[in-house]
């Protein structure tokens, strides 16, 4: 583990996923490995390769690309009138998928930092990017119900009740 040689962590994670997979397998274990990008070495292009080898990129059933898109999450004002950061938006996107269809789907899903992901502010995002909320100025409606404004509709969005009739709106569109 310690031999500082190219392509030695190449070669250690090949070994360990031809070792671990049919032990997961069999044993119906879910193995989350996370990994990184890196530079290719030997070739004078910007290829980027991850670290770990063709190997590992084979045995993997799922294989899931988060990207950092820029926009912040904000919420409230901070001491100075700035919108206060509490997360960033990130993009996710299903690159590799073996126990069902690969639909090359992409979901943005907000980090917010200290929590982790928010699943119901994705819920939010998908319900208004098919208008299933309608928008006049700063306040959202649903067919003739007023919820208000974006943080009203976040916590409308928490009610259980809520979020199954949105969830069954979106299945059916």
């Amino acid at each position: 583990v310690g031999e500082k040689t190219i392509g030695g962590q190449a070669s250690l994670m090949s070994v360990f996923a031809r070792k671990i997979a049919p032990m997961v397998s069999y044993n119906k274990i879910l193995f989350i490995g996370i990994n990184h990008l890196r530079d290719q070495i030997g070739t004078m292009s910007n290829a980027k390769i991850a670290m770990g080898g063709k190997s590992w990129s084979e045995k993997k059933k799922l294989s899931l690309r988060f990207r950092e898109t820029g926009d912040n999450v904000t919420q409230g004002t901070d001491d100075l009138g700035k919108p206060r950061v509490v997360g960033k938006w990130i993009e996710v996107k299903v690159e590799k998928n073996t126990v069902g269809p690969t639909e090359k789907r992409l979901a943005r899903v907000p980090l917010i930092l200290g929590k982790g992901f928010d699943a119901g502010a994705n819920l939010l995002q998908q319900a208004i990017d098919r208008e299933i909320f309608r928008k006049e100025g700063n306040t959202y409606f649903i067919l003739s119900e007023k919820i208000g404004t974006k943080a009203k509709l976040t916590e409308w969005m928490e009610i259980e009740e809520n979020a199954a009739r949105i969830r069954n709106e979106l299945a059916g569109a």
